[in-house]
Parts: C-alpha cells; structure tokens; sequence
C-alpha cells in the first residue's frame, strides 16, 4: 500500500499530537529528505479564510525566528484537501509528559523580577522559559552563553 501524501511532497507518518485547530503528524519531507512535522488544519477549518491568513501570518511570523530552543518553521502548504504547515520534527516527551513528570513551570513575577528557579527541569528549558518571560537575564537562570 502507497503511503499517504500531503502537497505531492510530504509522506504522512505516524500521529503526534492533537490540539483543537489542527493535528500533528510525523512525515518525510521527500524534497528535503528529512524528518518533518506536519500540522494539519482540522476539516471544520479548511475552509474558513480568515483562519488561514491567520495560520499563514503566524508561520511566517514563526519561520523568521532563529533559535535553538525555537523548533524552525520550514514552509506553509496546501493541497486539495488542506492547509499545513511544515516546521522541524522536535524529537522527546511532549510538554504534557513534561508536566505529569516534573511539574508545573515556574511562576512568572512582575516584568524584571527573577522567577522562582525550578532545578529539576533541564537547564534548554529554563534558558528558554526565561528568555520567554523576562526582559533581560535573571540571576537563577543560566544565560545564552552558557547553554553555547
């Protein structure tokens, strides 16, 4: 049996993950040959225009950031069926698991404030967590230096 394939480009792998807008798949990227992520719109909103500009404005806001921490947006597509987006296939336990296993994240203080420090996440996601929430670098947290 043929495998299934999205924009005459991508062959649609396993499912890996499901959010209330579109459902992530697992592909090759036959062009690219590479593993990819591919996040496929839901039915219900193929077809709702203003949905999509969002979608595409949101990738191409995505796909201008460049960072290790930030999983790099490759391209939007379309085919007959649907709208996608493909970006780079981030291997490890989603954030749910993340979750169940270590915690909640820190709280986020006032702008400028050090959040409380939480030793047991990995260091890329504090580093990340930190750039995310604060205007400049926090004491507790390890800089961008230090994650080179």
């Amino acid at each position: 049996m043929a495998p299934e394939v999205l924009g005459n480009r991508y062959e649609i792998g396993r499912p890996i993950g499901r959010g209330a807008m579109t459902r992530v798949l697992e592909a090759w990227d036959r062009h690219g040959h590479r593993r990819v992520a591919l996040k496929v719109l839901v039915d219900r909103l193929a077809a709702d225009e203003a949905f999509l500009e969002r979608l595409e404005r949101e990738a191409r806001t995505a796909a201008s950031l460049s960072h290790r921490n930030i999983a790099a947006v490759h391209a939007v597509g379309a085919d007959t069926r649907t709208r996608f987006v493909v970006s780079e296939l981030v291997e490890g336990p989603s954030l749910p698991d993340m979750l169940a296993d270590r915690g909640p994240l820190p709280p986020v203080g006032r702008p400028g404030s050090p959040p409380a420090c939480a030793p047991p996440w990995p260091r890329r996601m504090r580093a990340a967590w930190s750039m995310a929430t604060s205007p400049r670098p926090t004491s507790c947290w390890p800089s961008t230096a230090e994650l080179r």
